[in-house]
C-alpha cells in the first residue's frame, strides 16, 4: 500500500524484484525490529518493522512473515520525531496532506536508534552504494587503462614479430638464391637447382659438390706431385707413346669398321627377315585359301556322292519295276491264250500269279 498526494491509498506492484518476506525485508534493510504501530482508529498493534533504503518501510505481522501488512513510502515523511518517551511520530510537511505515523519501541533506546535509522542511517546506505560504485568505476576505468595499454604493447610486439618473420623470410630467400648460384656454378644442372626450395636443402646439395670438388682437387694434387716426382722419360719414350696411341687408333677405327660391318649386317638380316615374314604370311594366306577350296570341294563331292546313291537307288527302283512290267507283260501274253483258266479269278489275283511266274489254277 503507498500513500501518494491527492490520491489517498494506492495498490502497486513492483516488477522485478526479490519477495518482500520478513526475512528479506530484514536481509536488505538498514534497521529491522518490533515496534507497536497505531493504527487509524488509534489501536495500538504490534508490528515487526523492516527499514529498506532509500524510501520505503515494511511492517508485518512477526519476523516470519511471507507478506508485507503494508509498506509506509518514506519520499514525504521528512518529519520525524520522538514525541513521547519511546513514541515515533512520521509526519509530512504542513504542504502536504498526508496522514502522520505513530508507533512505539520498546526502549528509550531503541526510539533513538529507530529515530536515526528513519532521519539519516537509511541515506547513509545510498550514500555509501554509490562511493562504492564510484570506487568500483575507478577500479574499472584503471583497470581499462592498463588493459589497452597491455594491448597496445602487445599489438607493438605482434608488429615486430611480423616484421622479423617478413625480414628472416628475406633473408632465407636471399640465402637459398645464393645457395643455387653456387650450386649452378659447381656443375648442378637448373632443372635440379629450380628443384631446390629450402635453403637446408640448396647448404647440403653445395656441400656435397663442394666435398665432391675438393676429392677431386685432391685427386689431381696427388697425379701432379707424381707427375713432378717421376723420373724424366727417356728419350724413345714419346716415340713409344705416339707409336701406342696409332695402335690404339688403328684398332678403334677397325672396332668402327666392324661395328659398321656389323650394323650393315644387321640391317640386310632384318631385311632379309621381314621378307621371309612377308612370305610366309603369304604362305599361310594361300594355304588358308586353300584349305577353303578344299572344304568346299570336299562339301561339293559329298553332296555328288549323295546325289549318286539318290540316283543309283531310283535306277535300281526303275529297273525293277521295268523288270516287273515285262514279266507282267509276258505272263499276260502267255495267258491270253488260255482265257479259260483265269475264268474264276479276280483281276488282282490272276495278275499275281502271273508275277509269280506260275499259270493260274482253276478253283
Amino acid at each position: 500500500m503507498f500513500h501518494l498526494p491527492g490520491r489517498g491509498t494506492t495498490a502497486l506492484t513492483v516488477k522485478s524484484s526479490p519477495p518482500k518476506t520478513a526475512q528479506t525485508a530484514t536481509r536488505l534493510g538498514v534497521r529491522a525490529g518490533v515496534l507497536t504501530k497505531r493504527d487509524e482508529r488509534g489501536a495500538w498493534q504490534r508490528r515487526y518493522c523492516a527499514l529498506v533504503p532509500q524510501t520505503l518501510l515494511f511492517y508485518y505481522d512477526d519476523e516470519t512473515s511471507d507478506d508485507a501488512r503494508g509498506i509506509i513510502d518514506l519520499e514525504y515523511y521528512g518529519d520525524v520525531q520522538i514525541v513521547r518517551g519511546r513514541t515515533l511520530r512520521l509526519a509530512t510537511a504542513s504542504d502536504v496532506p498526508l496522514r502522520s505515523f505513530f508507533f512505539q519501541a520498546e526502549t528509550e533506546e531503541q526510539a533513538q536508534k529507530w529515530c536515526e535509522a528513519l532521519s539519516r542511517e537509511r541515506y547513509f546506505v545510498v550514500a555509501d552504494e554509490r562511493d562504492a560504485y564510484r570506487e568500483l568505476q575507478g577500479e574499472f576505468s584503471t583497470t581499462r587503462a592498463q588493459d589497452d595499454e597491455s594491448c597496445s604493447k602487445m599489438r607493438e610486439a605482434s608488429q615486430e614479430r611480423n616484421a622479423a618473420a617478413s625480414l628472416s623470410e628475406k633473408r632465407a630467400a636471399d640465402a637459398l638464391e645464393v645457395l643455387r648460384d653456387q650450386a649452378l656454378a659447381l656443375g648442378l644442372a637448373p632443372r635440379q637447382a629450380a628443384a631446390l626450395t629450402t635453403p637446408a636443402a640448396a647448404a647440403r646439395e653445395v656441400a656435397h659438390r663442394l666435398h665432391f670438388c675438393g676429392r677431386r682437387r685432391e685427386s689431381l694434387e696427388r697425379a701432379l706431385q707424381a707427375l713432378e716426382t717421376s723420373q724424366p722419360e727417356p728419350p724413345d719414350a714419346a716415340e713409344k707413346r705416339q707409336s701406342t696411341i696409332a695402335a690404339l687408333r688403328a684398332k678403334l677405327a677397325s672396332q668402327k669398321q666392324k661395328t659398321a660391318h656389323a650394323s650393315t649386317s644387321r640391317l640386310a638380316a632384318d631385311a632379309r627377315r621381314d621378307a621371309a615374314l612377308q612370305t610366309a604370311r603369304a604362305a599361310r594366306a594361300a594355304v588358308a585359301a586353300a584349305a577353303s577350296r578344299r572344304s568346299r570341294a570336299e562339301r561339293s563331292a559329298a553332296e555328288l556322292v549323295d546325289q549318286k546313291r539318290v540316283l543309283v537307288r531310283e535306277v535300281r527302283e526303275r529297273r525293277a519295276r521295268l523288270d516287273d512290267a515285262r514279266r507282267v507283260s509276258s505272263s499276260l501274253e502267255h495267258a491270253a491264250d488260255l482265257p479259260a483258266a483265269v475264268a474264276g479269278l479276280s483281276v488282282d489275283d490272276a495278275v499275281e500269279r502271273l508275277r509269280r511266274g506260275s499259270a493260274p489254277m482253276v478253283g
